[in-house]
């Protein structure tokens, strides 16, 4: 039996692409993409996928017709689906109030919530307005996921005691993370690495307040910065008021592929997020033996284990951010212990084969529910 998936996500997003492609390549599944988000231009092609994107609005347009636009565009989408009665239709992250309405009735519908879909970067419920729309399509959903056990606790709100939330992780394909052929930096300048977008939710500036402390104690230390975003110019201008512009090096944004290679020539992680519905770049980079240091928010304290492959702090904490890096900067032999700690953490309990399987054996059980 051949299962006809529809996936209804962001074309553009690496999580949308890693699943659509691990299911084109599945043995048994015929996939197809429906992307009502970004530009058609935004969108990868993936061998064996049929692609349907939907045309956004002009930002140039009168927010009348941009309305007209988006409704269009999500009366469209049901239409396919009702059109092609796919065996299975997965959403990832919830559609906005104007559209969860489009989803009445559509069956065998799986739901997947990403976090910023219920969320704010506080970590407190998003538009509480909006909670009508939520409660009625996660309903309507024959499965619930979520990333982590901390955003299934927030979407518990929304659904029945007795309906379950399965918990499916964005897994690592380790394999690809421990590749023995790429040398490890220098043992100094001690290199720390973020490859976070350039955005407030991301800690940044608490990050180069806390290296500015480090720095007068360790001059051999440097920082990487990977990625970019609306904040790229202030946080330049920060790094120059705290004479820290010989410290820190702005990468701009980097391939997905080339992400491992940046980690492998790093020693310690550093993720100071006011919020994460997982942390998937602390998982990538224990993947490769980085310790990391991390903010104890959201579903962080699930991907690092606090004193056994990172160190956890509060967010926006400062001197406890610099005391967690001086910590690690000074001891290379638990910087060790907990990269190898790490590694093996991440290849028991967030291997992507295992994501996958479990979304394959939940898509079976919809299915077999189906009258």
């Amino acid at each position: 039996m051949v299962i006809r998936l529809c996936f209804v996500a962001p074309a553009y997003s690496i999580h949308t692409q890693r699943w659509v492609q691990a299911f084109a390549e599945k043995p048994g599944y015929q996939v197809t993409l429906i992307s009502p988000y970004g530009s058609p231009s935004q969108a990868k092609d993936i061998c064996g996928v049929k692609l349907i994107t939907m045309q956004p609005p002009s930002r140039s347009q009168a927010a009348a017709k941009r309305a007209s636009r988006v409704v269009f565009n999500w009366a469209r989408l049901r239409q396919i689906i009702r059109k092609e009665n796919f065996d299975i239709v997965h959403i990832h992250q919830l559609p906005p109030p104007t559209a969860a309405f489009f989803f009445g009735g559509i069956s065998r519908l799986v739901v997947s919530i990403w976090g910023s879909d219920i969320l704010n970067f506080e970590g407190n419920p998003r538009h509480i307005l909006f909670n009508s729309s939520r409660r009625f399509i996660l309903r309507q959903a024959d499965a619930v996921v979520a990333l982590s056990k901390y955003l299934a606790t927030a979407a518990r709100s929304y659904l029945p005691q007795d309906r379950p939330i399965h918990v499916i992780p964005f897994g690592i394909d380790w394999p690809q993370f421990t590749d023995l052929s790429i040398s490890r930096p220098l043992p100094t300048p001690i290199r720390l690495v973020i490859t976070k977008h350039l955005e407030p939710i991301y800690g940044h500036y608490y990050l180069f307040q806390a290296l500015r402390i480090v720095v007068d104690q360790y001059k051999s230390i440097e920082l990487i910065i990977a990625g970019e975003g609306s904040l790229r110019t202030e946080l330049e201008e920060l790094a120059n008021r705290l004479n820290l512009k010989d410290k820190i090096s702005f990468f701009g944004r980097i391939e997905p592929e080339k992400i491992k290679l940046l980690l492998y020539q790093s020693h310690i992680f550093v993720m100071p997020s006011l919020s994460e519905s997982l942390g998937v770049a602390a998982l990538e980079a224990q993947a490769t033996g980085l310790p990391v240091i991390a903010t104890n928010v959201g579903g962080i304290p699930e991907a690092v284990l606090d004193g056994e492959t990172g160190l956890l702090v509060p967010p926006r904490n400062i001197s406890a951010l610099a005391s967690a890096i001086s910590r690690l900067v000074k001891d290379n032999k638990l910087r060790i212990k907990m990269g190898n700690a790490g590694q093996a953490f991440v290849r028991k309990h967030y291997s992507w084969d295992d994501s996958v399987n479990n979304m394959s054996l939940l898509y079976q059980q919809v299915i077999s529910r189906s009258p």
